[in-house]
């Protein structure tokens, strides 16, 4: 019998709006998530967490909404 995996490995895209600059601009990202039994680690590209204000160790809300996360920082 196969031993049973106890993470899974997850690409979501998600769009973030380029807050820098004027214009209208959408990028495409991915963002991955291993999930554990019970919490799961989220890894963005750097400048979408500093734009968000999220460093590592912070703890976040997340929900599926469709074919959007929404990332919510906790505040401590």
């Amino acid at each position: 019998m196969a031993k049973r995996k106890t993470h899974t490995s997850i690409i979501i895209q998600y769009l973030i709006s380029n807050m820098s600059s004027n214009s209208d601009i959408i990028e495409i990202r991915k963002v991955q998530a291993l999930t554990w039994e019970r919490s799961f680690t989220l890894v963005f590209p750097k400048h979408f967490a500093v734009e968000l204000g999220i460093r590592r160790g912070d703890f976040c809300k997340c929900q599926v909404d469709g074919n959007r996360l929404i990332v919510e920082k906790m505040n401590p």
